[in-house]
């Protein structure tokens, strides 16, 4: 969008003409339009930040000399006001650490694109460009939301430790992978890989998972200028079945827009973009497009047998489920678009995003009549958000009634450990009561039910 706005590129320009570099140029039209945006009331306007910092942030490193992939030292932590999915794709993930972002949220989809690369990230971090200064040495807790600048070696220690453990657990997960998730009292759970890069498909038998339970395509379409050809589609659809091998693979088609604008490709100006012109309302007219998608992924050599499902994740579907599973082979709930617009929450505003909780009872109530009709008209169903790759909120998601869960590879192991140690009929029983409950969040009830019951949440 920013790219393509005259007005922008003639205030650099301006400002390149009074003498200043194109370094200094594009930093000061950045500050100062940055200043005039986060003033507008509009929350929709202050969207469109992540897109201003993101063409900045790429303009500077590519005036620096580094081009699109950006060169990093070895263990680099990553400190940003914010950063797009597109951005965070062009940095090298073998020594890209970790990620310090000042605003967003955990939902928001460079910070999902980072969990599914394994980089751990702290968001919400006030002041931290101001604080944090180049080559100092930080210490990133994710699990904790917190970091230490410039620790001491008390801390450095203590932290040490801490990786030692977790690196422990991480080992013990891979040796019980083959262990079958299914509960005490013998109720199976499919756990399914969340993937977007081929990278990420060796992930599948590390985990021992399932399947892929979501591909997202839209992947490539970020880090390249243009549409990806036939070709390349298909040697890539091609390459991520074989990758799975017996196991099956969900792709989902296309979803660009919102905060996930491809290049000048799909670029547009928008008031509203995250209820906009994305995902299947652009590829509908884009029909080349989607049928292109369509039969490059159904003509993938692989399984010859090929579903039809839709991902849910706009409330009103809530109202059309009976009509819809008629002609759907499967659901795949998208929780964190899902609980955007159940609230009216942007995923992405630091101000709102953590106002409300996933383990609220309106948000478990609507989970609740989604697995109910699906299990009634006998249509498989699967949770593919943030949620289900987190023990607690897997807890209750089983508790629900679902039996298929995608995740990053990181979450498998522990939701496996909390399956294994679950008897899921007495989850059902209290989750159940839990639904009518007049609180915010039943996060507490939830974990006070886990430690009585000796559920593992590690």
């Amino acid at each position: 969008m920013f790219a393509d706005d005259r007005g922008w590129i003639s205030r650099i320009m301006e400002a390149i003409g009074s003498g200043l570099t194109a370094e200094a140029a594009v930093q000061k039209v950045h500050d100062d339009t940055r200043v005039r945006m986060q003033q507008v009331s509009d929350p929709v306007l202050r969207e469109r930040l992540q897109d201003l910092d993101d063409l900045a942030n790429r303009l500077l490193n590519i005036l620096a000399g580094g081009g699109m992939r950006v060169e990093l030292p070895e263990n680099a932590i990553l400190v940003c006001r914010s950063i797009g999915p597109t951005e965070l794709i062009d940095y090298d993930r073998r020594k890209l650490r970790g990620l310090v972002m000042e605003e967003g949220s955990p939902t928001m989809h460079a910070v999902v694109v980072a969990k599914a690369l394994d980089i751990p990230v702290v968001a919400q971090v006030q002041g931290a460009l101001q604080r944090i200064d180049a080559l100092d040495v930080v210490v990133l807790d994710a699990d904790a939301g917190q970091i230490i600048i410039r620790p001491s070696d008390e801390v450095v220690e203590l932290t040490t430790a801490a990786v030692e453990a977790r690196a422990r657990r991480k080992a013990a997960y891979a040796e019980r992978k083959d262990l079958p998730s299914v509960t005490l009292d013998g109720h199976t759970v499919g756990l399914y890989l969340n993937a977007g890069f081929l990278i990420d498909m060796q992930a599948i038998t590390e985990t021992n998972a399932a399947g892929i339970g979501l591909y997202r395509t839209e992947m490539p379409f970020l880090s390249l200028p243009t549409i990806p050809d036939v070709k390349t589609q298909q040697a890539l659809y091609r390459q991520v079945v074989e990758a799975a091998g017996e196991r099956p693979v969900t792709f989902r088609t296309l979803d660009v827009g919102g905060d996930k604008i491809a290049a000048s490709t799909f670029a547009m100006q928008e008031d509203n973009p995250a209820m906009g012109w994305r995902s299947i309302r652009l590829t509908l007219d884009r029909p080349s497009l989607l049928r292109q998608q369509r039969h490059r992924q159904s003509g993938a050599q692989g399984p010859s047998e090929i579903k039809v499902g839709t991902m849910l994740e706009v409330p009103s579907l809530l109202w059309q489920l009976d009509e819809l599973m008629r002609h759907v082979d499967f659901i795949s709930v998208g929780s964190n678009d899902l609980m955007q617009f159940l609230y009216a929450v942007d995923r992405g505003n630091t101000r709102v995003a953590s106002r409300y909780d996933t383990l609220s009872p309106p948000m478990l109530r609507v989970l609740d009549a989604i697995i109910t009709k699906c299990d009634a008209a006998g249509v498989e169903a699967s949770i593919c958000g943030e949620i289900a790759g987190q023990p607690l909120e897997a807890l209750a998601l089983v508790a629900l009634g679902f039996r298929n869960l995608s995740m990053s590879a990181s979450g498998i192991g522990p939701v496996r450990g909390m399956i294994r140690s679950l008897r899921l009929e007495a989850a059902r029983s209290y989750v159940k009561t839990l639904l009518a409950a007049e609180v915010s969040t039943v996060r507490e009830n939830l974990r006070a039910f886990a430690r009585d019951h000796a559920i593992a949440l590690q």
